[in-house]
């Protein structure tokens, strides 16, 4: 009986599924060998010297005539119109993410939480015009944004860039909104009860239960405010970030690839780290957000 009834819930085999799925397969090999070819030739002529990258630049395997020259002149050397090197970059880096960032995720936070435990008339509306708010192209928006950031002499300044991270609705708003939907009403009753404030109900109860999803919200936002060339370059000329720095550097070295694969290799190097050490937190903590 056991033998009958497990080859009735055994899945008939079909050939089209079979091929289909290989093909995906081989393709999305293919796809990721392509990626993981451009990273290990970037890495492997950074340390080449220029007139050997340019005789030859497949020549990456050649290990005879390696240098670190390439990453130490990446530090050391001073580009831009403010003589600015790698370490001043990586200053200017830490001002443009970790303030803003603070910023976009206390900002949706409290506002995902309030639109998510508290009942006022006005919350559908708020809610579809995030929604509709995501539909419309960023690019857009740059021409007016930069306006209004030159309209109010905050140009060239580190806080014209903290003003525009002070949005409390967009993606992350419904991340937090569905987590904090899913959360139950009664641990703040109990709080209530105890004469706990609004704003202490959420600093003291929910914010510290929506730390998984903080942490993935910040370092996901991290990589990406670390590897946005866009912002500095239109909004902070004087102070060029790692981003928009490599191509400060490419320039001012008379097109010397194997120094800018050298800046290039430190940048990924830092994404790549900070994904992986948090990879399984960020993974889960979306799910939870998206569900």
């Amino acid at each position: 009986m056991n033998n009958v009834s497990s080859r009735q819930t055994k899945k008939p085999f079909h050939a089209g599924d079979f091929i289909l799925k290989l093909i995906v397969y081989v393709i999305m090999t293919i796809f990721a060998l392509s990626f993981l070819f451009v990273m290990v030739w970037v890495f492997l002529n950074s340390f080449r010297k220029s007139l050997d990258f340019r005789r030859d630049p497949l020549d990456f395997f050649n290990f005879s005539r390696w240098t670190t020259d390439n990453y130490i002149n990446a530090f050391t050397q001073e580009v831009g119109a403010n003589n600015t090197t790698m370490w001043g970059m990586i200053w200017n880096s830490i001002l443009f993410i970790f303030p803003p960032l603070i910023i976009q995720i206390f900002v949706p936070t409290l506002c995902g939480f309030i639109c998510a435990k508290y009942p006022f008339k006005l919350k559908p509306m708020i809610i579809g015009i995030v929604i509709v708010s995501m539909v419309v192209p960023s690019v857009s928006s740059t021409l007016q944004t930069f306006r209004l950031i030159s309209w109010l002499n905050l140009y060239n300044n580190f806080l014209g860039i903290y003003l525009m991270s002070a949005g409390g609705l967009g993606f992350g708003f419904l991340l937090y909104y569905n987590y904090f939907a899913g959360m139950a009403w009664e641990y703040a009753e109990s709080a209530q009860l105890d004469g706990a404030t609004n704003m202490q109900i959420f600093l003291r109860i929910y914010l510290p239960m929506a730390r998984p999803l903080v942490v993935s919200v910040f370092v996901t936002g991290l990589i990406g405010r670390w590897n946005d060339f866009t912002s500095p370059f239109l909004y902070l000329p004087s102070y060029p970030t790692v981003a928009n720095g490599i191509q400060i550097i490419f320039d001012f070295s008379g097109s010397d690839w194997p120094l800018m694969f050298a800046s290039m290799t430190f940048t990924c190097a830092v994404s790549i780290i900070l994904y992986a050490a948090f990879s399984k937190q960020i993974t889960e903590s979306m799910s939870a957000g998206g569900i």
